[in-house]
């Protein structure tokens, strides 16, 4: 019988053509990126913006562990973009590492 895992969330910085954005990661049994109505990775411009929408959504962002940062230097990230793609709160993205 396995144990039920509490979901955790965490912050993510990504740091893509000197551009940062933040992202929230949960774990659990499945672990993910939190996503917007249309399946794409829900972004935030700023660690504030991010941490005000998991207040009001009511998730406990992990803090006892630094953020993650994930730059494109060392990940290659892709996805298919309406013009760069990269301003504003959503980007589509898919990792490789």
């Amino acid at each position: 019988m396995s144990e039920e895992l509490q979901k955790q969330y965490y912050l993510i910085k990504f740091k893509i053509l000197q551009e940062t954005y933040y992202a929230i990661w949960y774990t659990d049994d499945i672990d993910g990126f939190l996503l917007d109505k249309d399946g794409m990775l829900k972004s935030f411009p700023t660690k504030e913006e991010a941490m005000a929408f998991a207040r009001e959504e009511g998730l406990l962002i992990n803090t006892k562990k630094d953020e993650f940062l994930l730059s494109s230097a060392k990940y290659s990230l892709q996805g298919t973009t309406q013009g760069n793609g990269l301003t504003g709160a959503d980007m589509p993205v898919r990792f490789s590492m």
